[in-house]
């Protein structure tokens, strides 16, 4: 809920996500009535889409399936399929630009190839921003994430322990 109000008020453009369910829309549908509320722009498969051809005002919120959705043939459930949307991702995301501060990773294990870690990879995008990693319970093991190792090596990542997502969107509302 608290992600998708940031996002209505534009601190979150775009919401990356690598869920196939709906979860990330529903904050959006459940958001209280006194709250600022856009309906988001939902990118299912990111393969087809041409942000040149979409015309969306400048405050929409946007949300991008990086593994695609859980109604399609095809979506990114094994890591050859998660490889090939990968560009595509990484080029959705590129096409809003380097944000202000840096990038928040939740919930992402860093452990798959895929179009989050492509992104946060590219140095042209990265470069003099932070990336927030927030993990749970330990830290991620780089040994055995070598897509978050590779990233980590290469960008500046802060891994902040973060046990109750709910309370970190909490606090940074």
């Amino acid at each position: 809920l608290i992600a998708a109000n940031l996002a209505c008020t534009g601190v979150f453009r775009p919401i990356v996500t690598t869920n196939f369910d709906d979860l990330a829309l529903a904050g959006f549908w459940n958001l209280p009535p006194n709250e600022a509320y856009s309906e988001p722009y939902v990118i299912y498969d990111p393969r087809t889409v041409r942000l040149a051809h979409i015309r969306l005002g400048e405050d929409t919120p946007i949300i991008i399936k990086a593994h695609g959705h859980y109604t399609q043939y095809g979506v990114g459930i094994v890591e050859a399929q998660i490889r090939q949307l990968a560009p595509f991702v990484k080029r959705i995301i590129r096409s809003f630009g380097s944000p202000r501060v840096g990038y928040i990773v939740v919930g992402c294990s860093g452990a798959w190839q895929d179009g989050v870690i492509d992104t946060l990879k590219d140095r042209r995008l990265t470069r003099g921003k932070t990336i927030y990693w927030f993990y749970r319970e330990k830290v991620p093991d780089l040994k055995k994430l070598h897509p978050l190792r590779e990233l980590a090596e290469n960008s500046d990542v802060c891994f902040i322990r973060c046990d109750d997502p709910d309370y970190l969107f909490l606090k940074l509302w």
